[in-house]
């Protein structure tokens, strides 16, 4: 059943006029989560987009490369967007080393205080607008679904001003009770398929690690959230509404589980392609609006391998406290080797320091392809220095990890990058040619942005660039946060109408600063990645 003209006629019998933007314009960003511009081009020759596909051979859109940013995450990713500034997050989770606490961007409260912040330095794009299913409001009038608005109570979804008609109302009603009734039906149907992958996927991992979760999961976001974020912006559109970001998440929680070229995380894509199909005939049917609808994607994804299946069921933090490889591969150096490893990379004198009672204060939080470890000996980060006199026995397990592709730490004059026992001076970015595949200086930015965030761990673990295929720290088959190739590749689909090939290899930051000049008739000052 096709909402869109019911949901127009009746939005026609009952709005509130709605005011455009200062510029006048009104827009719609359609954010498919997780989607690198490989897992797109796969999904686009194999027929699976047939919308966009014909979108773009036809020529009332383009695509631009884009970069995501580091970390290559959606709460960065998002801050960047919606406010210009990526702000103190190092990816979807870490450690608050003054609060003592451990943040993630699943946290309702955490997310409220992390936006908090933004907003005092910056006004949001989404002013007066909505957004579906996104970690960050925007200062969207109504933040439906997001983690922002969660922390104030659970949403209704939609704004509903008290003006309104019954027909309006009434629309309303019928964008939130179908979505509904369509997921359950699909949720119903399709148990028993799901069930029985999930069983064969459990089987051929040796665990059911995270499959009630994921299947849980994969209804909320792929079925219910797909669902309600479709028809609640086509009634948005519809109204009027003057800024809306519509979040499809469905790809990014199938390709976590199943790998990001998985059939069952590919197939996402066509449903947010029948999607976009809905989301375009309601602009228009209410053509005196005028929007303009963009896509995009705020990271990919790299097919990975869970860290533990690389250290034979150890995890990061255990094999950092057990000291990483055995005493014997340290005492007894290869002729000619210096006799201490970590004197030869890191060009310090070793201090014997130990933690209490032996065992050192360490943190390990896992962020998807990137793990930050800290010591809670002190409240301020850690240079390389100070772990080499403080921690060298937990220093020298994480260089010698095997599931870890890079290691960052602070020092010098940008901070340092450890790969398989070579320094490598971040100042110097020629240093880092040849490491991961794409620009030099661009990864060089991405890894000196990351040592410098302030709550990045004192170490930085990186999972790209490990022989024999990436890793990913958490138990992920699919994953971003780092700087793998697939994970920071993300792509921008405008109106041929607008020239916009100046932002061809920008970031969100110069994303932002365009939707600022065009929407909300703010100067644009660019921006630097």
């Amino acid at each position: 059943m096709d909402l869109a003209p019911t949901l127009a006629a009746w939005s026609r019998l009952g709005a509130v006029d709605r005011p455009a933007p200062p510029t006048g314009r009104r827009f719609v960003v359609v954010h498919l989560d997780g989607v690198s511009r490989r897992a797109l081009d796969l999904a686009l020759r194999a027929g699976l987009m047939p919308t966009l596909s014909r979108w773009l051979n036809e020529g009332s859109h383009a695509l631009l490369p884009t970069v995501s940013g580091m970390p290559a995450s959606t709460p960065a990713f998002q801050a960047a967007l919606f406010y210009g500034d990526r702000g103190d997050c190092p990816g979807y989770s870490w450690f608050d080393k003054r609060r003592g606490k451990s943040v993630r961007m699943d946290d309702a409260r955490e997310v409220l205080r992390f936006e908090n912040a933004l907003r005092e330095r910056a006004a949001g794009i989404l002013r007066g607008g909505s957004t579906y299913f996104s970690i960050l409001g925007g200062e969207a009038e109504e933040p439906s679904f997001s983690m922002r608005r969660l922390a104030l109570g659970f949403p209704f979804g939609g704004k509903d001003d008290p003006q309104k008609n019954g027909w309006d109302r009434l629309a309303t009603w019928l964008a939130h009770a179908l979505p509904l009734a369509r997921s359950l039906a699909r949720g119903i149907r399709g148990a028993p398929e799901r069930l029985l992958d999930s069983l064969a996927w459990s089987l051929e991992k040796g665990t059911a690690r995270h499959e009630p979760r994921y299947l849980l999961q994969r209804f909320v976001l792929a079925d219910l959230g797909q669902e309600f974020t479709t028809w609640m912006t086509v009634l948005d559109v519809c109204r009027g509404v003057p800024a809306i970001y519509a979040v499809f998440a469905g790809y990014d929680e199938v390709a976590h589980r199943r790998g990001p070229y998985a059939p069952a995380a590919l197939a996402e894509l066509a449903a947010a392609d029948r999607a976009l199909a809905r989301i375009a005939e309601a602009i228009r049917l209410r053509p005196e609006f005028g929007y303009e609808l963009f896509v995009l994607s705020d990271h990919g994804q790299e097919a990975t391998r869970p860290a533990e299946r690389v250290l034979h069921g150890v995890r990061l933090a255990d094999w950092i406290l057990a000291g990483g490889p055995t005493s014997a591969q340290w005492t007894t150096p290869s002729p000619g080797a210096d006799a201490d490893p970590l004197h030869r990379v890191c060009g310090a004198r070793l201090l014997r320091g130990g933690g209490e009672a032996g065992r050192p204060p360490l943190v390990v939080v896992e962020a998807g392809d990137l793990a930050h470890v800290y010591f809670r000996d002190r409240e301020t980060p850690h240079d390389l220095p100070s772990l080499a006199r403080r921690w060298p026995a937990e220093l020298r397990a994480t260089l010698a990890c095997p599931a870890a592709g890079m290691v960052l730490v602070r020092g010098g004059r940008c901070g340092f990058a450890f790969v398989r026992g070579r320094r490598i001076d971040l100042a110097e970015p020629a240093s880092l040619r040849g490491l991961i595949g794409y620009d030099t200086d661009l990864l060089g930015r991405f890894l000196r942005e990351m040592i410098a965030t302030p709550s990045a761990g004192d170490l930085v673990v990186l999972g790209a660039g490990v022989p024999g295929g990436d890793v990913a720290f958490a138990w992920e088959f699919g994953s971003h946060g780092g700087v793998g190739t697939g994970g920071v590749k993300s792509f921008f689909i405008h109106p041929t109408s607008l020239d916009l090939d100046h932002l061809r290899g920008s970031g969100p930051i110069e994303l932002h600063a365009f939707f600022r000049s065009r929407y909300l008739g703010a100067p644009d000052h660019g921006g630097d990645l």
